[in-house]
């Protein structure tokens, strides 16, 4: 009898045992995940807020302004034009598109090998950069040139399928007003930095695809250059706040 509640009790026991570390385990995939998951939904509201705030006004005047001053002229619509070679475009269009794969694949390296403090660094650099660059949309709002002059189709680059591809998810996906700084360069850099610390393989390996990135969002005509270097700023300063910043925060 002793011996049937003794089992009893170890079943009873092990079975709480393992629903605590189910429940642990959910807990930190929520925790770690549940971020990159809400910020589209962020994203996305975007171009209502700076509608609501502007009535539909957006900086583009003032951007083009400082582009002509620092550079005597728009490379977004010149860049295309003097290099209209398909293999370029090609590789450029799979550099930008190389930004959902930046975002994702180094915490899910991370995660797979159980590192969540490296994890959640990363997830929080994210969204710092993400944040900062919504709220610089809301208040500064930059449609960019994809939205006020045609896309380049010098030669035959707009018979590459990664051309077609990625002008397809702009046009169902992007958000009105988000062009400046360029949050596509900005994550890109910034998850660049912290790879540097936490996926050491994987630092420079990003260092060619972020500035290959940077460069395709001039080349396609999705960002003036000065979006693509402020971008780039921004996410290096940044990132070197919150590498920073975390160490302060854990000793509260």
């Amino acid at each position: 009898m002793s011996a049937a509640i003794l089992l009893h009790k170890n079943w009873r026991t092990g079975l709480l045992h393992a629903l605590g570390l189910a429940q642990s385990e959910a807990w930190r995939v929520i925790r770690l995940w549940l971020p990159l998951m809400l910020l589209p939904l962020l994203y996305f509201e975007v171009a209502l807020l700076n509608q609501a705030l502007y009535e539909g006004h957006y900086f583009d005047a003032t951007v083009i302004g400082w582009e002509q001053f620092l550079f005597e002229s728009m490379p977004s619509q010149t860049w295309a034009e003097v290099a209209p070679y398909l293999w370029l475009s090609e590789l450029l269009h799979a550099a930008y598109l190389a930004y959902y794969p930046i975002i994702v694949v180094p915490p899910l390296i991370l995660f797979i090998q159980k590192r969540y403090k490296a994890m959640g660094q990363v997830v929080f650099i994210f969204m710092l950069v993400s944040l900062v660059h919504c709220l610089i949309f809301i208040f500064f709002p930059v449609q960019g040139p994809r939205y006020l002059f045609p896309a380049p189709t010098a030669g035959d680059i707009e018979e590459g399928w990664l051309y077609r591809l990625t002008h397809w998810i702009l046009e169902t996906g992007s958000s009105q007003g988000t062009a400046f700084p360029s949050a596509h360069v900005a994550v890109s850099f910034a998850q660049t930095a912290i790879s540097f610390r936490v996926l050491p393989r994987w630092g420079w390996p990003l260092v060619g695809l972020s500035l290959l990135l940077a460069a395709s969002t001039v080349y396609g005509g999705f960002h003036y250059l000065i979006d693509a270097l402020a971008g780039a700023t921004l996410g290096l300063l940044l990132a070197w706040l919150a590498i920073w910043l975390l160490p302060q925060l854990r000793s509260y």
